[in-house]
């Protein structure tokens, strides 16, 4: 469904309490198919729905056994009452993973993720106290997606949403009792939980539908709603890398199978192209990535990397990493020269509603003079020059020598990379010293160390001379 030109609302009341009625009595599979039937892009979902339907979706298998907890003094009623409520089936799991698929189709990115937090400078509504919700459902899943996690990036986590065992009275109140899948508390989680993986497709789908509605706008492609994900850095000028934030979950997505490579390789160009822009600083995040490289996890992440479409983004990660790899020290451009990240704001303007004739105008001049343009945004960092790139092309190994990978290899990615970039640059913009070694069409005594990898670069290299 297509939701531009629409003024998006909220559910109302009735229809809420619809869900929350069967919500309450444990009818979850009656709960899903009303939120269903209510779906339209007029009316999008409440911040509480999302936080139950993330919570069905997210809720772990049973593990086939019972966990040893402490003797509480809950009535035998009210346990049985509480794991009544607690006991989705696998239909009900797949069917809350369908709708929020749905609803990410048919909703605005940012309706959606105002369930989440986030680190937007946008002032949000304020939501409803805890003890306002009607259901101990519903009091734990709001519970659970608030003040249990600092980001979207904490739900993937390995045992975010825990099993529920029992109540206990605690202070005179009741308290939920977990299950919890080892007996370790010292064990340390993973980023990304495997069951969790249809949750971050249902979040990439988001920052990416995100990501075109800001291309529409005629900016560099990229998502606001991708950044206010990541915590800004101090000085409130791009971003800081944490290890359990999306960089954290790109490493661990190369340790899965196939489904899960293709998930992080997503999230690979997400990171991509918000560091494209000036809301990042582009050497900051080569070096994250860099830094996070290791013999085991080099060789699948270079395949990732190759396998990406040769847009001028990935080229320029792509260049930049190869030629760290090949150890050379020149790639790092004098922080003078590189574009600086701007303070972190949203770029999208706000609308305004006019209150007289000549107010239009006045906002019409306003949004122009604050409203971000392609060219404010898009980061257009320096990459090495022909002359750097020939020195690396001269290496003999590489900083992971044990690695699956071969000098010549690395080699040969890297010049073909540096070959696609500025082919897609303008004429006047490429670099003078390639531009005299494809106009020399000398390159044998070039590619001699390259051996299995010499005929296509010839290839590649013959087909880019004639066309200068």
């Amino acid at each position: 469904m297509v939701t531009t030109g629409l003024i998006e609302g909220e559910m109302n009341l009735h229809q809420s309490g619809l869900a929350d009625a069967a919500f309450e009595e444990g009818l979850y599979s009656t709960g899903i198919a009303t939120l269903g039937r209510l779906r339209s892009p007029k009316n999008a979902p409440s911040p509480y729905h999302i936080d139950q339907l993330l919570y069905i979706a997210l809720y772990p298998p049973s593990l086939g056994k019972e966990n040893n907890v402490p003797e509480t003094p809950a009535s035998p009623s009210k346990d049985k009452r509480l794991k009544e409520l607690f006991a989705f089936s696998s239909e009900d799991v797949v069917a809350a993973q369908n709708l929020l698929f749905s609803f990410a189709i048919t909703n605005t990115p940012e309706k959606i993720l105002r369930a989440l937090p986030s680190y937007s400078t946008e002032t949000r509504k304020p939501l409803r106290d805890v003890d306002d919700l009607d259901s101990l459902f519903a009091k734990e899943a709001h519970q659970t997606f608030t003040t249990r996690c600092k980001n979207c990036w904490s739900i993937l986590g390995e045992g975010f949403v825990p099993r529920v065992m029992q109540r206990a009275q605690q202070r005179g109140k009741d308290e939920i009792l977990y299950q919890r899948d080892t007996d370790e508390l010292d064990v340390e989680l993973s980023p990304l939980s495997y069951n969790a993986l249809p949750i971050f497709d249902w979040l990439l789908t988001l920052f990416e539908r995100d990501e075109m509605q800001t291309e529409e706008q005629q900016l560099p492609r990229h998502s606001p709603l991708f950044l206010s994900s990541i915590p800004p850095s101090p000085n409130g000028k791009g971003v800081r890398w944490e290890s359990d934030g999306p960089v954290g979950v790109l490493f661990h997505t190369l340790q899965f199978d196939e489904r899960g490579k293709a998930l992080g390789a997503r999230l690979l160009s997400l990171l991509i192209n918000l560091a494209s822009t000036t809301h990042t600083d582009f050497a900051s995040f080569v070096t994250t990535i860099f830094t996070r490289l290791s013999t085991d996890t080099v060789e699948v992440f270079m395949d990732m990397l190759s396998r990406m479409p040769p847009s001028l983004p990935v080229l320029r990660v792509r260049i930049s990493i190869l030629q760290k790899l090949l150890g050379s020290k020149s790639s790092q451009a004098p922080t003078s020269a590189r574009p600086k990240p701007q303070a972190r704001a949203r770029p999208r303007p706000v609308r305004r509603v006019a209150t007289n004739a000549e107010e239009p105008k006045q906002n019409e001049e306003s949004a122009a003079q604050i409203a971000p343009t392609a060219t404010s945004i898009a980061s257009n960092p320096l990459l090495p020059s022909f002359t750097e790139i020939s020195r690396a092309m001269e290496a003999s190994s590489h900083c992971f020598p044990d690695a699956n990978l071969s000098p010549s290899q690395l080699q040969s990615e890297l010049l073909l990379g540096y070959g696609q970039y500025q082919q897609q640059i303008p004429l006047e913009s490429r670099d003078k010293d390639w531009l005299a070694f494809l106009g020399d069409g000398i390159w044998a005594p070039f590619l001699d160390s390259l051996l299995d990898y010499r005929e296509v670069l010839n290839g590649f290299l013959t087909i880019w001379k004639e066309s200068l």
